[in-house]
């Protein structure tokens, strides 16, 4: 039989035939924990240990709803049970992937070092903050991070992967919810997305360019086996022309572009499974262009099996290195994603349909980020207006007749997605027959509202 833990050491009593005494660990106002003794008041053993049992069970709900080791537990032991434990959240892979990298940073920073510099933490040999103690040591991390030369957009992302830990914290009763909003400090960083996108002609530079991209041999075992014997030299290089032209055919992720199996394309059909993983709609069947399928179907059938292209070693590097051969501007895995998008966009796709494509659940990331507008396309729809030189009333010139409201008039109906003559503002169309005819003598047709035609009578007709 197992032995009871309150038998030995829990409960006690100081003299023989007096109250029994217990101790437990509690918080004191500050938050520190304390070993308390009290009176039981009880003089039966069994008696005791229940009054213990519920004190014990107060603590750890009141008077914070902490934890009995709440004051033990650091920065370190949020951010591992973010990492390894957490079930809160179904975090993607991605976003999973950007908290461990960002605990290293805040692991390496927040600790108990206020006797070492402050710009020196990698030195520090202290143990981590107690998340009791959190307040002013994040303050002083934004200031390491910043005096280090992080840029703001990379601190934030870092306070998002603590506040995310802090989370945890609370749930697990280490540290109450007003403690965790008041250790994040107020850290604005103004996102600006990049605008780079490929144009058609520096796509095709780009193609050609990427045959010349080298490699230098022996970097690491995985990227030699991606390499083949160049005819120029005797060079070993990079053949990832494929692999561009499905980050920008598919408007793919590089996480999706290293993932796509031959499994999941049907060439007949010109249909493949996009598998992503990063947001609800990643996962979805993606039409594949006509451009892409002629660069898919030169792969030998005996060749299509298992992954499509696989992992690009070192694309953070060739790839703008490819940019620079080929004489235009650098680009990175996800200015092709965003070529897709402006490709899309700038041929009058709606919006709704290019979020679909690019696996979003709204039209948000493609107004802010990947859907932009060439300086040609605003040149063409501006030219669309024709404005006449008179819009007030009705002038016939090159572009067609117009009402006051610069408006085609119904003889010259909008066209690709110009303003509809249907939409003319109510009473256009009679102004227009008779210009003399004023507003007030015309009586207003039967709406929604009862006909009130008895009560339009002019009470003079001055």
């Amino acid at each position: 039989m197992a032995k009871n833990r309150y038998d030995s050491k829990r409960v006690f009593r100081r003299k023989p035939g007096g109250p029994w005494y217990a101790w437990l660990y509690e918080l004191d106002a500050h938050g520190v924990r304390q070993r308390t003794r009290f009176s039981t008041g009880q003089l039966d053993k069994q008696a005791a240990i229940a009054v213990l049992v519920d004190r014990e069970r107060a603590a750890a709900q009141a008077p914070h709803g902490l934890a009995t080791d709440a004051a033990g537990r650091t920065v370190a032991d949020a951010l591992e049970y973010l990492l390894q434990f957490s079930q809160t959240r179904e975090w993607p892979q991605t976003t999973l992937k950007m908290f461990d990298q960002k605990a290293g940073h805040l692991n390496r920073v927040l600790r108990t070092c206020a006797s070492c510099s402050p710009m020196e933490p990698s030195r520090c040999t202290h143990a981590s903050i107690p998340l009791m103690q959190l307040g002013p040591a994040v303050k002083r991390y934004l200031d390491v991070r910043l005096a280090e030369g992080a840029a703001r957009e990379s601190i934030r992302k870092e306070l998002t992967t603590l506040r995310a830990a802090l989370r945890e914290a609370v749930a697990l009763g280490w540290m109450t919810k007003a403690q965790s909003i008041d250790a994040i400090p107020d850290f604005t960083a103004r996102y600006k997305p990049r605008t780079r996108w490929l144009k058609r002609d520096e796509y095709a530079k780009l193609l050609d360019a990427l045959e010349m991209v080298e490699l230098p041999a022996g970097k690491s075992k995985r990227a030699q086996k991606l390499v083949k014997p160049s005819p120029r030299l005797g060079l070993r290089v990079v053949n990832r022309r494929l692999w561009i032209a499905i980050a920008v055919g598919l408007g793919a992720r590089r996480s999706e572009v290293e993932s796509l199996d031959w499994a999941g394309i049907d060439l007949d059909a010109g249909i493949l499974a996009n598998h992503g993983t990063k947001t609800k709609g990643s996962d979805r069947a993606t039409p594949i262009p006509a451009e892409l399928l002629v660069e898919l179907r030169k792969i030998p059938e005996a060749s299509r099996v298992g992954r499509v292209v696989g992992a690009w070693p070192n694309v953070g590097r060739d790839l703008p290195k490819a940019c620079t051969l080929a004489g235009i501007e650098k680009a990175t895995p996800n200015d092709l994603r965003r070529t897709y998008a402006s490709w899309l966009v700038n041929l009058g796709a709606p919006l709704k349909v290019v979020a679909n494509l690019l696996g979003h659940s709204s039209t948000r990331m493609v107004d802010l980020v990947y859907g932009r507008v060439a300086d040609e396309t605003q040149r063409a729809w501006v030219a669309k207006l024709a404005m006449p030189s008179r819009p007030l009333g009705v002038e016939q010139g090159a572009a067609g007749p117009w009402d006051k409201y610069g408006t085609n008039v119904p003889e010259t109906p909008g066209a690709d997605g110009a303003p509809d003559a249907s939409a003319a503002m109510p009473g256009a169309a009679e102004t227009a027959a008779s210009p003399t005819k004023k507003p007030m003598n015309v009586v207003p047709r039967v709406g929604i509202e009862p006909t009130t035609r008895g009560f339009s009578v002019r009470c003079s007709t001055n």
